[in-house]
């Protein structure tokens, strides 16, 4: 069947990754589209390109930030990279990506490109929040 697709990638802060996570999804889009399976585009309302940059200065800002007991004594007490890697993106999806999706009107407007306007104050871009 038909089923449009709108997308948010969480992508670390690495340029050959996020080169890699663009020509991937851009090929993905266009393979998709392509078989007639309906749109596939990236939310782009705040993310330009619709990838979510996470890095060393959203690690420093949300350092303190709660996320799930699960990350606590005994397990907390593992001070390796992928522990702390794992502890970051869950801290980026509770406190960046779940508010941001909480404000999306979930509907076709998903898969319109954003006109160029200035962002809101409110909002005060998002992206360089996250991306540093």
């Amino acid at each position: 069947g038909h089923r449009d697709v709108a997308y948010i990638v969480v992508c670390p802060e690495n340029e050959a990754l996020l080169d890699g996570a663009k020509t991937f999804f851009r090929d993905l889009s266009a393979v998709y589209e392509m078989c007639r399976l309906g749109q596939h585009k990236p939310i782009s309302k705040v993310l330009h390109d619709g990838i979510m940059h996470v890095g060393k200065t959203v690690a420093q800002k949300l350092a303190d930030e709660l996320v799930s007991d699960w990350f606590n004594p005994p397990w907390g007490n593992e001070d390796c990279d992928n522990h702390s890697r794992l502890k970051l993106y869950a801290q980026v999806c509770r406190h960046h990506l779940a508010p941001y999706l909480a404000t999306l009107q979930l509907d076709s407007s998903l898969l319109t490109p954003p006109k160029h306007q200035p962002a809101p104050p409110s909002s005060s871009n998002l992206e360089q929040t996250i991306s540093g």
